[in-house]
């Protein structure tokens, strides 16, 4: 989850650069309902939010570091 720079650089998450790159395009050129686009986009974090949760079993397992867990944390919160 982090840029080759490892702590020097920012903290991505794959959820943010899945919006970015494919779920809003797909919204936008799929889906022209604006409720239904509303629907997707929250499911689509609901998942995201699932996914953060089981990260954080699975990041102390592997001794990440205490920033990297504080991180999945917040997004979580």
């Amino acid at each position: 989850e982090f840029n080759s720079n490892g702590l020097a650089d920012p903290l991505l998450h794959f959820v943010e650069r899945f919006e970015t790159r494919l779920f809003f395009i797909l919204l936008i050129t799929r889906i022209h309902d604006a409720e239904q686009q509303q629907a997707q986009y929250r499911e689509m974090k609901r998942l995201a939010v699932e996914s953060y949760r089981r990260k954080l079993v699975w990041l102390p397992a592997r001794r990440a570091d205490p920033l990297v867990l504080a991180h999945f944390q917040q997004l979580t919160a």
